[in-house]
């Protein structure tokens, strides 16, 4: 199945002072609003356009996950921890989430894969 990476996102290569080729992007149909600060513009680092570009050319079967970081809250959709909440603790290893859920005033720690959790809140 063939689907968005970023749904919602269009990435447009526009020069630096290209007032031009940021007119264009601003009035591509369907385009709502240029990410940025102050009404300019937010480049992407090139870093990670040649990172995703390695990661499309590996012919891996790449799939969107939440963007989570440590400190964020989480609830666990599937699986036996499934309405669990918690908070991001670190990383653990091959892509998997650590979280630690509150019970009776303690916590415990699971490794989850990534996809099992929902960022809760802003």
């Amino acid at each position: 199945i063939m689907a968005p990476m970023f749904p919602g996102y269009l990435f447009a290569g526009v020069a630096p002072g290209d007032d031009e080729g940021l007119r264009h992007a601003r009035w591509t149909p369907g385009v709502v609003r240029l990410l940025g600060v102050n009404g300019e513009p937010n480049p992407v680092p090139q870093g990670d356009i040649d990172s995703l570009r390695l990661l499309i050319a590996g012919g891996e079967r790449l799939k969107p996950v939440p963007y989570v970081v440590p400190g964020d809250r989480v609830r666990v959709k599937d699986g036996p921890l499934a309405g669990a909440e918690g908070t991001v603790v670190r990383f653990g290893k091959k892509n998997r989430l650590v979280i630690s859920v509150s019970l009776l005033q303690s916590s415990v720690a699971a490794e989850l894969d990534d996809c099992q959790v929902e960022k809760i809140g802003g």
